[in-house]
């Protein structure tokens, strides 16, 4: 805006991938651990899984992340049983920012 302001025209801000790595917010990593248990004919029966997410130092929205991870947790399965466990923690990590379909991609992934 400061550019534009002092040329008097609109200007654009390129950045090259690795400046965007560098300058812009990324996901909330999350720790998990998945223990799924099946039946003798190979039907799912159970899930256990227990996440940790790094929440950066300051007030963000972790917990919100947290939560949608967690509902996601089992993936498109069904289970009958399922104990979930997620835990957001603050650390000296870079700030993290939201982003489209937030928890659910870390949860899908695991």
């Amino acid at each position: 805006a400061l550019a534009a302001h002092l040329l008097g025209r609109p200007v654009k801000c390129t950045l090259t991938r690795e400046q965007s790595l560098l300058m812009h917010a990324k996901r909330h990593p999350i720790r998990v651990e998945a223990t799924a248990g099946c039946d003798a004919d190979g039907k799912l029966t159970a899930l256990r899984v227990r996440m940790v997410g790094d929440s950066g130092p300051y007030a963000s929205v972790g917990m919100k992340v947290l939560e949608r991870a967690a509902g996601h947790a089992s993936g498109p399965y069904v289970f009958p049983n399922i104990d979930v466990e997620a835990v957001a923690v603050r650390t000296n990590n870079p700030v993290c920012g939201a982003f489209r379909g937030f928890g659910a991609n870390q949860a899908q992934f695991a």
